[in-house]
C-alpha cells in the first residue's frame, strides 16, 4: 500500500537525505584514506632523505 499525503513526503524526503548522507560518509572516508596513505609516503621519502644526508655527512 502506497502512502499518500505529507507523511508520504517526509518519509521520501527523509529516505533520500539519509543516502545522501551515507554517499557523503563514504566519499569522505575514501578522501581520509587517501590522505594518510599520502602522508605515510611523504613521512616514508623524508625518512629517506634524512637517512641520506646523515650518511653523507658521516663521509
Amino acid at each position: 500500500m502506497a502512502r499518500k499525503g505529507k507523511l508520504a513526503d517526509d518519509t521520501e524526503h527523509k529516505d533520500m537525505n539519509r543516502d545522501m548522507n551515507i554517499k557523503e560518509r563514504e566519499k569522505e572516508k575514501v578522501l581520509r584514506n587517501e590522505a594518510k596513505v599520502l602522508d605515510m609516503r611523504l613521512k616514508k621519502r623524508y625518512l629517506q632523505k634524512k637517512e641520506e644526508g646523515m650518511e653523507k655527512a658521516r663521509n
